[in-house]
């Protein structure tokens, strides 16, 4: 998944790079990645997908902050280089998955098997492959359906920074907002953020009404929009009255953050997607977890938990967690059991090296030097 740490060169108040949310990055990929697993004897993680969720909400709360940031410092918000950075971030890295995967297809199965995936590869292509899905049904286990959760983050994109320029008043203005207009328009966009998601959360629950409605209930990005738009509300509230400041009140974030990850982690353990009360209210509470968790990680001053989501192997997985997510599917799906006659941990931990092999070379050749804008190989060999 793609949620962007701001650049410290950005405008506005000081956020810089956060090493804590790369920690947040790999539990939620590692959540993601176990539950595509196959089972590790009578072991699965079921609830795995939850780590989605946690994407969503950090996704949320970084980009609202680059738009709020920009706000600040200059007044308006720049759709084309917002939409531009966005491009660069997450498109060649795409591509390239989709372009290798089709090939190792063509060279393991038939031409006509690379056939039957490019619809699906297009719809990945175009974002918009969580309403594919949902128009064409096809089994869960195809080759790029895990893409769904990046159109419902792209879709994000496009339509967020309209509704921040249109609540923000960010449009014709070339003066930056000064103390009390800032602090008005974030608070404006924070209930315009709660109330959406009060709106999505609903209306899952009001589409949910047995088992036949969970895929569109699950893919869809009007009703799935609940963690992303908790995390856009989170960022605004930063904007509109400040970090929680330090003493005791860092103690309550910390330990809040603690509580919260000690609750996703169950979560991922016991839930499982067919219950009812996942589609009823449960999302929201999963939601809320993970937004306090991005609030704990994303507080500057240091505290036990930024500590422990930024010791080294955390930080470098959440560093490479959208090459990892991008590739673990496909390598999955064509490394299977039956092509390497393996199983149980062997297997799992086979798949793993590929796809980390895969998501390192993804990053160091592909997706840092692009959006860097520079030669790949003079400094990534």
């Amino acid at each position: 998944m793609s949620g962007t740490t701001p650049s410290p060169a950005a405008a506005g108040p000081a956020f810089g790079h956060r090493p804590a949310l790369d920690g947040v990055r790999a539990v939620a990929v590692l959540a993601v990645v176990l539950f595509h697993a196959a089972p590790l004897g009578d072991w699965h993680l079921d609830g795995g997908f939850i780590g989605v969720d946690i994407f969503f909400a950090l996704s949320g709360y970084l980009i609202t902050t680059l738009l709020l940031r920009e706000w600040t410092s200059s007044g308006r918000i720049r759709l084309g280089a917002f939409w531009a950075r966005r491009v660069r971030r997450l498109v060649p890295a795409l591509v390239v998955v989709l372009t290798v995967s089709l090939v190792a297809v063509a060279l393991l199965f038939q031409w006509d098997d690379v056939a039957a995936n490019r619809n699906e590869a297009l719809a990945s292509l175009f974002y918009v492959s969580n309403w594919y899905t949902l128009a064409t049904d096809p089994p869960y286990f195809t080759l790029f359906q895990h893409t769904w959760s990046l159109a419902i983050e792209v879709q994000f994109y496009a339509v967020w920074p309209l509704v921040a320029i249109v609540v923000l008043g960010a449009h014709g203005r070339r003066l930056p907002p000064d103390l009390e207009q800032e602090r008005s328009g974030a608070r404006r966009l924070l209930l315009v953020s709660i109330l959406a998601a009060a709106a999505s959360t609903a209306w899952m629950a009001w589409l949910h009404t047995d088992a036949a409605s969970i895929g569109r209930v699950y893919f869809g990005t009007d009703t799935r929009a609940t963690p992303i738009l908790l995390g856009c509300a989170c960022a605004a509230a930063v904007t509109a009255w400040g970090d929680v400041p330090g003493g005791g009140a860092r103690v309550v974030l910390d330990a809040a953050g603690w509580v919260a990850l000690a609750g996703l982690v169950a979560a991922c353990v016991v839930v499982r997607r067919p219950s009812s009360a996942l589609y009823e209210g449960g999302y929201l509470v999963i939601s809320a977890l993970a937004v306090v968790l991005v609030a704990s990680a994303a507080h500057p001053s240091p505290a036990t938990l930024t500590r422990a989501l930024a010791v080294t192997p955390l930080r470098l997985l959440g560093l490479i967690s959208y090459g990892v997510y991008l590739w673990h599917w496909p390598v999955f799906y064509l490394a299977s059991a039956n092509r390497l006659h393996l199983s149980g941990l062997v297997l799992l931990a086979v798949q793993l090296a590929i796809t980390i092999g895969l998501a390192t070379a993804s990053y160091l050749i592909v997706e840092t030097p692009i959006r860097q804008r520079r030669w790949p190989f003079t400094r990534a060999r």
